[in-house]
């Protein structure tokens, strides 16, 4: 026994520069830890337990086990107090029912384009018919058409039908009403007539110039360029992603290259990259400039600047943000003559997005972004030695150079996409299976090609000499789509994979960072964790019975086979339904036209004239009539609980309800928020009164 913890005990103490890289970790820890809750905490719960662990990590400095104990707890309590604080500051007033053809005023804070159509988010809103003290504090609609010319800070008057936040469409299923209650979004819907411009903004900031100017750039694209090209290119240079058509969409999303159709890392580092190596080169070509400053640090200045107004440009997309702060230790490295990628970086700059946007962290963008990146140095610094070793045993240097390009494309897919493949599987229950060939395929194209024409093109556009690159651009592009649409077509190109467990996502990301953290055989240890997350989907269940809230769709599976009571409403739903669960949601679909149904040995009655002798029934109607089931689902129940599932066993019925599956938390649609700085107000008047 005493060998077996002297063998671990020198593992990890062989590790001990490492250690301060978990830190980062455990402040994510805990921030996953409130958003895992059943329950929403009393507000204090976060700060109280931050403050104990301070407390403990200043008395026990003298002992070096319980204060790195007390620290790793520090960051942990840290990130649960902070995501908390932030969630209960983030109350604002929500829309309780639905309400139809109410006029909206408000000033418009973004505009989102999508095909025919816009999204517009208002702030300082006024709905007729709601008290101004319940009024939502933001408000999001869609407008179909594109005129009239709409721009951010515009006041402007629409009627709409808003919706209050809703509940998942499944049990367990994502929660859109958490991502609102973040952005204080109290009301969705979609306009019932065009936006009417009550007053244009007349001082322009620095951030109105550059959003005109993105606009201007986003009309000139689609001026010169086919629609089906303007809508991969405009994603890639001013960070609209809302314009692509469906089909393409697909064909990158199953060859495994969707993420190149978003501001991201990739794009921020190709532009940084162009940008460094064409200044450092052309610094070289004056010689009394060379000889008196460092070409490589002035290059690394200059490749700071064209991003940022690249990140201006695109909208300043939260994954856009967090990119160029990537970029920016980067090259702040190479200023200082540090190393400019590694480990350390990474996380600490996770940690400092954590700091500002905690509720990142369940996002999909920043876990492919880190994940993908996390996996790429780790793999760079595990094969450099190996590497450089063999390429220099190989005498001829064109030989050696071809080897090494081919081998870090190769590794930089490989790598990647086993980093981001169980993320996207866990978000989009989808794997690209040819995801390493779609990759290795086009990013020569888009490294090498596509991102610099894009590049020249936006800095010729003012003297109009912008359209000869933006047509090559185009051309490369409708060769990617013929090689996404190639790969797209192979046999079982994207594989369906039912919805993984929480506990099985979190084994793939503590076993990830297991394995990426540390350097020594220890790191095998997370091998295990990457095993039992690998095979958490077999303990996925696919329910017998799915009801919409409210019962507008009611779905039916037997043996993989799918019946819905209408095929005409509720598609997403639908679709989204099959999706979650492992199966094609444009398969063939049976439509239910009895009023009762036979599965699994028990009767499901769907209308009132049906209850005789069923064992469930499921009675959308507003009226509920008499009904003498053991089991009933009234319009009242699906309403208020939201979806439902039940899964049929000999034993008995088994029913999940969104609302009790998402817990009592903040963001819950039928709960009551209550206000933070309210609390503080109320106490305060309590005291006067006393």
């Amino acid at each position: 026994m005493n060998r077996i913890y002297s063998l671990i005990k020198d593992l990890f103490l062989a590790e001990l520069d490492r250690w301060n890289l978990w830190l980062p970790v455990a402040f994510g820890l805990g921030i996953a830890v409130y958003f895992l809750l059943p329950q929403e905490p009393f507000w204090a719960v976060g700060p109280l337990l931050f403050l104990m662990c301070m407390a403990g990590f200043l008395l026990t400095r003298r002992n070096i086990c319980l204060y790195c104990f007390f620290l790793a707890l520090c960051f942990a309590t840290g990130g649960f107090a902070l995501i908390q604080t932030k969630a209960n500051l983030a109350a604002a007033p929500r829309l309780s029912k639905n309400m139809r053809f109410v006029w909206v005023e408000g000033t418009v804070d973004q505009v989102e384009l999508y095909p025919n159509a816009r999204r517009l988010t208002l702030s300082d809103v006024f709905i007729d018919r709601i008290s101004p003290e319940k009024t939502p504090k933001r408000v999001r609609i869609r407008a179909n058409g594109l005129s009239p010319e709409i721009k951010k800070g515009d006041r402007i008057e629409i009627r709409a039908n808003l919706m209050p936040p809703g509940l998942p469409t499944e049990p367990g299923g994502y929660a859109f009403c958490r991502l609102l209650w973040f952005s204080q979004i109290g009301a969705t819907g979609y306009a019932t007539g065009h936006p009417v411009v009550l007053q244009k903004k007349d001082a322009l900031s620095g951030m109105d110039l550059f959003e005109n100017l993105r606009q201007k750039i986003g009309d000139r694209i689609r001026t010169v360029l086919p629609p089906e090209q303007a809508g991969v290119v405009l994603p890639l240079v001013i960070g609209s992603g809302t314009s692509i058509s469906q089909k393409t969409y697909n064909h990158y999303r199953d060859a495994g290259i969707a993420h190149v159709l978003s501001v991201s890392g990739l794009h921020m580092m190709l532009i940084a990259g162009l940008v460094f190596a064409f200044m450092r080169f052309f610094l070289t070509l004056f010689p009394p400039v060379a000889l008196r400053i460092n070409t490589k640090k002035t290059a690394a200045v200059v490749a700071l600047i064209i991003p940022f107004l690249y990140l201006m440009i695109s909208g300043l997309a939260v994954p856009a943000q967090r990119s160029y702060l990537m970029l920016f230790v980067v090259f702040t490295a190479v200023i200082l003559d540090r190393q400019a990628l590694s480990v350390r970086n990474v996380c600490w700059i996770g940690f400092f997005i954590l700091l500002f946007k905690p509720e990142s962290l369940i996002t999909a963008s920043f876990q492919l972004s880190f994940g993908a990146v996390l996996a790429l140095i780790c793999a760079y610094e595990t094969l450099k030695k190996p590497m450089q070793i063999y390429l220099y045993k190989q005498k001829n240097k064109f030989v050696r150079w071809i080897i090494g390009l081919a081998f870090g494309f190769l590794i930089t897919n490989i790598a990647a996409g086993l980093a981001t493949a169980p993320i996207a599987v866990y978000h989009f229950y989808r794997y690209p299976t040819y995801g390493i060939l779609g990759n290795f395929l086009t990013s020569s194209l888009f490294g090498i090609i596509i991102m610099p024409l894009l590049l020249i093109s936006v800095l010729c556009m003012p003297f109009g000499w912008d359209v000869y690159p933006l047509k090559a651009a185009g051309f490369f592009l409708d060769l990617v789509a013929d090689i996404t649409a190639w790969i797209a077509g192979l046999p079982k190109a994207s594989v369906l994979v039912p919805a993984l467990p929480t506990w099985g996502f979190t084994c793939f990301i503590l076993g990830g960072l297991w394995v990426c953290l540390w350097r020594t055989k220890i790191r095998l240890g997370g091998l295990v964790f990457l095993f039992i997350g690998a095979f958490s989907f077999l303990c996925h269940t696919t329910p017998d019975l799915f009801i919409s809230q409210g019962g507008r769709l009611i779905g039916l599976q037997e043996n993989g086979h799918f019946s819905f009571s209408t095929l005409t409403r509720e598609k997403r739903t639908r679709q989204s339904w099959m999706e979650r669960n492992g199966y094609n949601p444009n398969a063939t679909v049976n439509l239910i036209e009895t009023p009762f149904v036979d599965v699994k040995g028990y009767r499901i009655a769907l209308t009132p004239e049906a209850c005789t002798g069923a064992d469930i029934a499921v009675l959308p109607q507003k009226e509920t009539p008499l009904c003498e089931a053991p089991l009933i689902l009234d319009y009242k129940t699906l309403w208020n609980k939201g979806a439902h599932t039940l899964f049929l066993t000999p034993t008995g019925i088994s029913v999940k309800n969104a609302a009790d599956t998402m817990g009592m938390r903040l963001w819950h649609p039928n709960v009551q928020a209550p206000f933070l700085l309210d609390f503080f107000t109320n106490a305060l008047i309590n005291k006067e009164k006393e």
